[in-house]
């Protein structure tokens, strides 16, 4: 019978499956893990050993860097928490991915460039966004074969975009803004990244693709969904059109962001209702949340339901912690004067001032 290495051999010395033979037949990642099932340890050693080895089959070692990933995963060896406190003590933070960081890094500069890059991608999929800084610099001579590959693997996209920054971030945005038809599944990854590090040229993009959404373009209500049987939450085009928003109102700058209401009209009035919530929600918006539900209560082109979702919006926010309460008032103090909406502009700021009294 085949040792365990010439059977991890076997799988992994082999291009994966594309086209609609990738249906039929596993890829060599999940047949190696098919292979080494509840053999996990042992494997670990031999997996090692074969991408380690210079003289390895190119093929086997390339592969064989994401199965190293998962193997070090599946045989984290967690400690107790009394140990874990000693080592406080002693000032040694406990890394479950100590042992696959290091063995990563030692493939950073690999002769072989596409092991190289596989490694790049694992290791930033465990790293914490402190380590970014200095994985931008550690990486740098990797970002052109990164952007080579990124259309290969969600996992390279998600990964470039945390690497390469603004530059990638834009890049992607852009391609994603000129190409027509549906938008991809993976939007939120760009949408994160950008949530993460905003960037005032990514506003026009933003508004071109929100008219795509699934949630727009279907013309979609948004649903409540529960979550783990207690927690409620919106269903996922609702979320998705939700952060896309946030993310604009993040970007723009703020003498553009009454342009939101544009967009808001593309969407049902409950949709959009749901929308300004979900804006008003984002402390992290500040001002920029009261002026976008400030500029929905002030447009009266839109429908009744929205406009009074405005004016609660800002009232949330002009009664909280909210640190775009200021603005809020603000705001409703301009809505006072409104025919349809004044009374109700009204009666959220007497509340603010008795809260404040």
């Amino acid at each position: 019978m085949p040792s365990l290495r010439d059977q991890l051999v076997h799988v992994l010395d082999v291009d994966p499956p594309r086209g609609i033979v990738a249906w039929v037949r596993a890829s060599p990642l999940q047949q190696a893990l098919n292979v080494v099932r509840g053999r996990e340890k042992e494997a670990l050693a031999d997996v090692q050993a074969l991408v380690a080895e210079p003289h390895t089959a190119p093929r086997v070692r390339r592969h064989g860097v994401a199965l190293l990933a998962h193997l070090f995963v599946r045989t984290i060896q967690m400690p107790s928490a009394e140990d874990i406190y000693n080592a406080r003590l002693r000032g040694v933070a406990f890394d479950p991915h100590r042992g696959l960081k290091d063995a990563m890094t030692q493939l950073l500069d690999d002769a072989d460039p596409e092991v190289a890059v596989a490694a790049a991608v694992e290791l930033l999929q465990i790293a914490n966004r402190d380590d970014l800084p200095a994985l931008r610099v550690q990486l740098a001579h990797l970002l052109p074969a990164l952007r080579e590959r990124r259309g290969d693997a969600p996992q390279i996209q998600q990964v470039l975009l945390d690497l390469g920054g603004a530059p990638d971030i834009l890049a992607w945005l852009g391609e994603l803004a000129a190409q027509p038809g549906p938008l991809p599944p993976n939007l939120e990854v760009l949408l994160l990244a950008l949530e993460r590090e905003p960037h005032v040229a990514a506003a026009p993009g933003l508004l071109q693709l929100f008219p795509r959404l699934d949630a727009i373009r279907e013309r979609k209500d948004p649903v409540r969904t529960t979550i783990a049987g207690a927690i409620e939450s919106w269903d996922g085009e609702t979320i998705q059109a939700a952060l896309l928003l946030k993310v604009y109102a993040r970007c723009a700058p703020p003498a553009e962001l009454p342009v939101a209401t544009e967009l808001l009209k593309l969407a049902t009035p409950a949709m959009a209702a749901a929308l300004i919530g979900e804006v008003a929600d984002a402390d992290a918006l500040g001002e920029r949340a009261a002026i976008v539900a400030g500029a929905a209560a002030s447009d009266a082109t839109l429908p009744p339901e929205v406009r009074e979702a405005g004016v609660r919006a800002l009232g949330d926010i002009a009664q909280s912690g909210h640190a775009g309460k200021m603005a809020a008032i603000d705001q409703l103090q301009r809505v006072r004067t409104d025919a349809q909406l004044g009374a109700q502009a009204t009666r959220i700021l007497a509340g603010v001032a008795a809260a404040k009294s």
